[in-house]
């Protein structure tokens, strides 16, 4: 019998989620952003990782990443979760090099200020790494570089990204639920004949299941079911973008969903579109869910191919919204029936265990010391 190795309690208690923010988030890789929003000088982007406010800027091509917060009275530098301009505080008007020492501080002769004092007062530096067009941070420099993180999954997420074309979608919701919940509801489709009834299970049981549980980044794949996708409103607009869809960069063959852990997913249906989430924790009990759809790379040869490449993307995309919708409302029953069990318990199937290896990896981190 498989059993949840993390406690119910876990879901709800202030103090694990500020140990989850020190042990987990900020601590390993996470993902901050793409790299097509950093392509010109003083571009930047902005993420929260484990509760701060995180800059990755482009300094003439290369990226540095900073907390986003000034070392002279503590304002936000940069409010906009993406944007171009020189790193300066709103505030008072310092402005920092690409190092995070301040070189333009107005009024300098008002203070006690020399080149040791500046070397001081150097923006707090996050470590920034690059897989494709994904971009990571983390505060921990323990010499773990991304690569290493990642794994044997470091080039199947740069073949993904690379073969990202225009984004089509890009949507936030707020769920009343904790990250975790969120995030396990991702990694089974157990749930699915229950909870999508009107999106994901008209489609039928899926055939050549495989999960991939060998490392803290899960995956799953499988076939769907001919019978009844052949049927279905998406398979005829497939049949007419069939011969546009040959030019696609990367074919899996299958659906496919990655976990990267702790709060990335990113899943593909064979490579025609991408749905990349990020499940990033508010407070014990809610969790803001940031969707971006991405189709493939294609080479769109006219107006009415491109029409028939449109309206498959919002067919795809209108049945993911809904999905995440559904999902939404069932992770915050889940919420409320957790926060009131005091008791360990529970079990698993061996359609979750994706959950369960996301139970030991973060069981690992959270018991370790501070």
């Amino acid at each position: 019998m498989i059993k949840p190795l993390i406690l119910p309690s876990y879901y709800s208690d202030t103090e694990i989620f500020q140990r989850e923010q020190m042990l987990i988030f900020q601590n390993l890789w996470n993902f901050a952003g793409f790299t097509t929003d950093l392509q010109s000088h003083n571009d930047y982007i902005c993420a929260e990782i484990g509760g701060k406010s995180i800059i990755v800027q482009n300094f003439h091509g290369e990226l540095q990443a900073f907390l986003n917060v000034c070392s002279h009275r503590f304002s936000q530098i940069h409010q906009l979760p993406q944007g171009n301009g020189v790193l300066k505080c709103p505030y008072h008007g310092w402005v920092y090099n690409c190092d995070g020492i301040p070189v333009a501080i107005p009024s300098v002769e008002r203070f006690d200020i020399n080149n040791e004092t500046r070397e001081s007062l150097r923006l707090e530096k996050w470590l920034v790494e690059v897989c494709g067009k994904l971009v990571f941070v983390k505060i921990n420099d323990d010499g773990l570089t991304l690569k290493e993180f990642l794994g044997g999954v470091y080039d199947k997420l740069a073949k993904f990204s690379e073969a990202f074309g225009h984004k089509i979608n890009e949507f936030k919701i707020k769920i009343n639920a904790n990250w975790k919940i969120t995030t396990e509801n991702t990694l089974e489709g157990y749930h699915v004949f229950s909870v999508h009834k009107n999106t994901f299970s008209k489609y039928g049981f899926p055939v050549d299941k495989k999960y991939i549980c060998n490392e803290i980044h899960s995956a799953y794949s499988d076939k769907g079911n001919p019978k009844y996708i052949e049927k279905s409103k998406e398979a005829i607009l497939l049949k007419k973008a069939e011969s546009i869809l040959e030019s696609r960069p990367l074919k899996v063959g299958s659906f496919y969903h990655q976990l990267v852990f702790p709060n990335l997913t990113i899943a593909t249906n064979d490579g025609i579109a991408f749905y990349l989430q990020i499940h990033q924790p508010i407070n014990p009990v809610e969790t803001k869910l940031t969707s971006h759809v991405f189709v493939s790379k294609l080479d769109i040869k006219s107006d009415f191919e491109q029409d028939i490449i449109d309206t498959l993307t919002q067919s795809l995309t209108k049945i993911y919204v809904e999905v995440c919708e559904e999902d939404k409302a069932i992770c915050e029953i889940v919420q409320l029936g957790i926060s009131s069990r005091n008791q360990e318990g529970g079990i698993f199937s061996l359609e979750e265990q994706r959950v369960y290896e996301f139970h030991k990896a973060y069981s690992k981190l959270i018991n370790s010391p501070m």
